[in-house]
């Protein structure tokens, strides 16, 4: 390897490794805000309740991870 490809390696190393970061970033903003429109998990009193929590929880993630997803920003 000369010194060109070395280099070229450490800028697309440095590239992915900010694109990553950003990337992290934005959906766990996304998840944060989820929470905020969503509140805290209600505590679950019976089996009703129980299930009513895994739909929010559901929800919380995938909805919090599409709102954050830098591929549907506009």
């Amino acid at each position: 390897m000369n010194k060109g490809e070395i280099k070229s390696q450490r800028k697309w190393a440095k590239i992915v490794l900010e694109y990553s970061s950003w990337t992290m970033i934005a959906l766990l903003l996304g998840i944060g805000y989820m929470y905020l429109v969503l509140g805290p998990l209600p505590e679950a009193n019976n089996l009703w309740d129980f299930f009513l929590g895994k739909i929010y929880l559901f929800g919380l993630i995938h909805i919090g991870l599409i709102i954050g997803n830098p591929l549907y920003s506009v």
